[in-house]
């Protein structure tokens, strides 16, 4: 097979390689043996006879066409095999988005079973399934390792949203949504997102639950202001008889009606903000009010099971449906 209007990689293009992939007009050079002890794919596509180079200085490589898939996504991948595999296994080492999902879907796709775990882990940590370390907001995991081993865009949670779809990991879908009703606008979720090496396109089914979730969640966060003002705790008040009700005429439950007054004047009330704290709670506390310790105790186990409760049936309607949709198909 002639290899005309093929451009040779400059990084991934080994003079003494025995294969060469052909992702759309760029060629690598690579070694059969790494691929196939790797791969299960490319071990069982070896088997079958490949059509081989008729250059003179090529005649030993078998060529391998490489379909629907970026030349920048395979190397990447290429890289991580042959390049650069000890910083994307290093803990500590943060890696782009775009090496994260290229990972992620080249080695499902391909069964490079150690790299799409390692993919995963990382993706996983900033999109967790457990609401104690969900990252609420794309800048809650920017740039510390220690919080997400990944350098996150705002808009890269469609992508994720649209990975976790595609390759049915259900896990990562509630968190995914949240940061979609949140990070981007309606606009961006009806665009192409682009990457580096990749476009991401919503398909109809993903643009209805974005937008669904979106709704249910702007819901459950003004449920829960409205829970706030009528929440009472089945404990006295221990301010209510002290010096400090009788000059300021403030007990707790009546500073939690400023917070909620608070909230609605910032504008918290429009968002999907359901999860995220009551915020004025923290400005009334240091300006004009400290909750008695059984009301704080009271509010605090009444927000956290509010936010435990959203997250369930977050997880139950948009993750759960998914996996009952692939298990049916």
């Amino acid at each position: 097979m002639a290899l005309e209007g093929i451009t040779r990689h400059p990084n991934l293009w080994f003079e003494d390689g025995n294969v060469i992939l052909i992702a759309e007009d760029i060629g690598f050079r690579v070694y059969r043996g790494v691929l196939a002890r790797q791969s299960e794919v490319f071990r069982d596509t070896f088997q079958i006879p490949q059509p081989a180079a008729v250059e003179n200085d090529l005649q030993d490589c078998a060529i391998v066409r490489l379909s629907d898939d970026s030349a920048e996504e395979i190397a990447i991948v290429l890289n991580i095999l042959y390049n650069g595999g000890h910083s994307f296994y290093r803990t500590t080492v943060q890696i782009s988005f775009d090496t994260a999902a290229a990972a992620l879907r080249l080695g499902s796709k391909y069964r490079f079973e150690e790299m799409r775990r390692e993919a995963l882990r990382r993706i996983s940590a900033c999109y967790a399934e457990d609401l104690t370390k969900v990252h609420i907001h794309a800048e809650d995991s920017s740039d510390d390792s220690s919080k997400c081993p990944i350098l996150w865009g705002k808009e890269d949670c469609i992508a994720v949203f649209h990975l976790a779809r595609q390759l049915s990991l259900g896990g990562l879908i509630p968190a995914a949504l949240y940061r979609c009703a949140n990070d981007v606008s309606i606009d961006q979720l009806f665009q192409a997102v682009a990457s580096h090496s990749r476009l991401y396109i919503l398909s109809l089914q993903e643009l209805r639950d974005c937008v669904q979730s979106r709704a249910d969640l702007i819901s459950e966060n003004i449920q829960r202001y409205r829970m706030a003002l009528e929440m009472k705790p089945d404990v006295p008040c221990a301010l209510a008889n002290s010096s400090w009700w009788q000059t300021s005429n403030i007990s707790c439950p009546q500073a939690m009606k400023n917070v909620v007054a608070s909230a609605y004047r910032k504008g918290r009330f429009d968002g999907a903000l359901a999860l995220s704290p009551m915020d004025g709670s923290q400005e009334a506390n240091t300006k004009c009010h400290s909750y008695c310790a059984p009301c704080e105790e009271y509010f605090n186990t009444t927000y956290t099971q509010q936010r435990k409760a959203i997250w369930s049936r977050l997880c139950n309607k948009y993750r759960d449906a998914h996996e009952t949709e692939q298990a049916n198909l």
